[in-house]
């Protein structure tokens, strides 16, 4: 046994401990790929959430009903981004003017800054082209105040010095565009205007017409019995008194008490021209008579109850309706009772006023709207009442009188309303404006006219251009003529 144990050797045991494999984190590892990954799909989200709420505002401000809503929605474009301002001109859709006019400051403020003298022309030109890019793209369902905004802001592109051609086309098109327009809103609204005058016409007729049946008196019984007034017409001699070589006329009427000659129609008057017309009334002097001298160079009017038109004329008995119509007649009355009195009407100071007035009634609409101005009362009043009779509307003569008298700045707003209005054709209005306006008046009168154009008013521009004397005026005046010079000869 020792023996063997001697033969022992001795073994050397190596163990190796294999650690255990770790467990990789993926996350750990890729944390820079997923920060990637969110910035990528945070910037989409951006991107896409902005696009989304730059086309609701747009969209709530072109077709927003309430004028709030829609402001909120253009102080957001404005807000929002640089990109987001050439949104603003589907502002130029809305229907409400306000909105419509609100987004043209807008615009015409970013035209302002962009072309600016430090501004990078580069960029001026590229946002021009967009911006007339967009208003051309501008549907055809748009308002006609919406087109006239659209114009002027082309003609604000055009004046610009860095407009590439491009831009020129559209601004062009865009002017022609609005003047075809006005052009055919011009003729709906004259249609209108002659459509509503027709039945004002109708109705002015009707209403007459009640008015003289509901004013109409039955005449007297031509015999009635001897309890009643009596009315009786006999015919005698006339007496007839030449007019003199320089024309002037005497009518005179005389009030008498003398007995009053009977009727005889067996002897026929002493001539053709010679007749007598009196009237008798029992319930005072029964020889009472009412006598007439006139030229016998004036055709002598039957008497009749009725006058031309076939409405009932009660014959006068009464020397205060005796009025004389010409200032050179006079008017004399005498009586044979106790108390004589004679009086006469002469020319006075009041009718030689009216005679120097009476000119006024003949003067065209332009010459009656410019003495609304006048200083004297009588002559603005006279103007007023011959604009009336001439069939002008009672607020189209405020509108007038407001503007012959108002201040400039109050000038600027109503000829700015004028452009817009639909009830009558503001061309007239605005050529007034643009020749006895205040310069900044002429100005903007000028400017909204450019998208009016047609030949009279090519016309009347021309006249005021020979007489024009303020260089910013003349300016817009010849761009004007220049921007109607480039579009069709047909329209």
């Amino acid at each position: 046994m020792a023996s063997d144990s001697s033969t022992l050797e001795k073994l050397s045991l190596t163990f190796k401990a294999e650690p255990a494999p770790a467990v990789r984190s993926r996350f750990s590892q890729d944390w820079l790929a997923w920060c990637l990954i969110g910035l990528a799909i945070g910037a989409g989200g951006w991107w896409l959430s902005r696009d989304f709420l730059r086309e609701n505002l747009a969209a709530q401000l072109a077709n927003a009903t309430q004028r709030e809503e829609a402001l909120i929605a253009l102080e957001g474009l404005i807000a929002l981004d640089k990109e987001a301002s050439l949104d603003i001109v589907r502002g130029l859709q809305n229907p409400n003017r306000e909105v419509a006019r609100a987004a043209y400051r807008a615009l015409d403020l970013q035209v302002t800054n962009r072309t600016l003298p430090e501004a990078d022309p580069a960029s001026a030109a590229a946002y021009l082209l967009q911006l007339a890019s967009r208003l051309d793209a501008l549907p055809p369902t748009t308002s006609a105040d919406g087109l006239m905004l659209s114009s002027a802001l082309a003609l604000r592109i055009q004046a610009s010095n860095w407009i590439e051609p491009a831009a020129v086309e559209l601004c062009e098109s865009i002017v022609q565009r609005a003047s075809q327009g006005q052009i055919l809103e011009a003729e709906r609204t004259a249609a209108l205007m002659r459509a509503e005058a027709a039945n004002s016409s109708q109705d002015a007729e009707v209403q007459r017409l009640s008015d003289r049946i509901s004013n109409f008196t039955v005449p007297p019984p031509l015999q009635p019995n001897a309890k009643n007034s009596e009315l009786r017409t006999t015919s005698a001699e006339i007496e007839s008194a030449r007019i003199d070589e320089q024309g002037s006329e005497d009518v005179a009427f005389r009030f008498s008490d003398d007995a009053a000659p009977t009727e005889d129609t067996s002897q026929p008057p002493a001539s053709a021209a010679q007749a007598i017309d009196s009237l008798y009334s029992s319930t005072g002097n029964p020889g009472a008579r009412v006598q007439l001298i006139a030229s016998p160079t004036q055709p002598r009017q039957a008497s009749s109850l009725f006058s031309d038109s076939g409405t009932y004329a009660p014959p006068v008995n009464e020397m205060r309706q005796l009025v004389a119509t010409q200032p050179s007649q006079t008017i004399a009355t005498e009586a044979s009772s106790p108390g004589q009195y004679s009086a006469s009407y002469s020319s006075s100071p009041l009718a030689s006023d009216e005679s120097q007035l009476s000119y006024i009634q003949d003067l065209d609409y332009d010459a009656l709207v410019r003495l609304l101005g006048s200083t004297q009362p009588r002559v603005a009043q006279t103007a007023t009442l011959a604009l009336r009779a001439k069939g002008m509307r009672d607020e189209h003569i405020e509108l007038a009188s407001e503007l012959a008298t108002c201040t400039a700045e109050r000038r600027l707003e109503l000829t700015l309303e004028l452009s817009r209005r639909t009830d009558l054709d503001p061309r007239t209005w605005l050529l007034w404006m643009a020749e006895a306006g205040e310069v900044e008046v002429r100005r903007q009168a000028v400017a909204l006219l450019s998208s009016m154009v047609d030949r009279e008013v090519l016309r009347r521009v021309r006249d005021l251009l020979a007489r024009e004397h303020d260089p910013s005026v003349v300016k817009n005046m010849r761009q004007l003529l220049l921007t109607s010079a480039s579009q069709p000869s047909g329209q």
